[in-house]
């Protein structure tokens, strides 16, 4: 039960902080320890800080030729994992930008679901109404796509830790071991400062983020991971993806 979940163990005694930390780590939970029995509150607001996940799946599957987030992969729809993912992670909130109702319905209880009601305009639109559907509390938006099955609680919560570290910049987002010189620079999930949201609402288009992240290179650090990308986009993405997943296949 305790795997996922983040502790601070503040404590003065050092046989007794390494205790608790070994504790955490076996169980799979994140442990910060800290050389102090009260903890001053800035540390602990900084080790807390709330992150809300925004998904984003409206968009229409053209490429794949039916709606490819209720595809079934291992026994779920496609869009599931994605949000069982962000929820596993630690985010504060999980939200799913949606425009087919049939996909707010493979979600269910799972998370909240957001309206697209223009898609046409864009992955810009989504993230818009995303980022305004978050509570006041949030203090970033881990922004994933909900057609990114392979992504797992582990690799997000590398991106959550290392945004929440001190010095980190404002922007936090994934680059893929895979990809050569040539290859994109970094891909989603990306993690967003709320000192962002202002400009991300401006945004227009089918890009979202990307396009003031790619002006404003400064701005992103980056986080490597082994696993690929794998986004599902065409029914060959698609067979690739069920190879990799234990359990029935798909029907």
């Amino acid at each position: 039960m305790l795997e996922g979940r983040r502790f601070l163990a503040a404590d003065s005694d050092r046989a007794r902080r390494r205790a608790y930390v070994e504790a955490g780590l076996k169980v799979g939970a994140e442990v910060l320890g800290l050389n102090q029995p009260r903890p001053p509150l800035e540390k602990v607001a900084e080790w807390a800080l709330p992150v809300g996940a925004v998904i984003l799946a409206a968009g229409r599957g053209k490429r794949m030729g039916r709606q490819k987030l209720l595809l079934d992969v291992a026994g779920r729809p496609l869009v599931r994992h994605v949000v069982e993912a962000a929820a596993a992670s630690g985010c504060d909130e999980v939200l799913v930008v949606y425009s087919d109702p049939a996909v707010a319905d493979a979600v269910g209880d799972k998370a909240r679901c957001v309206l697209n009601a223009d898609p046409d305009a864009g992955m810009s639109s989504s993230l818009r109404l995303g980022l305004d559907a978050l509570g006041d509390q949030e203090a970033g938006a881990l922004v994933l796509l909900g057609d990114q099955p392979l992504i797992d609680g582990a690799a997000i919560s590398s991106l959550l830790r290392h945004w929440r570290r001190e010095g980190s910049r404002a922007a936090v987002a994934t680059r893929y071991a895979s990809d050569d010189g040539e290859g994109p620079r970094w891909r989603p999930p990306v993690l967003l400062d709320r000192s962002l949201f202002s400009e991300m609402r401006t945004l227009t288009g089918d890009e979202g983020a990307r396009q003031l992240l790619n002006r404003r290179r400064e701005l992103v650090d980056l986080v490597v991971t082994e696993a690929p990308p794998q986004d599902v986009d065409t029914p060959e993405d698609y067979a690739n993806i069920v190879r990799l997943f234990p359990g029935p296949g798909p029907r």
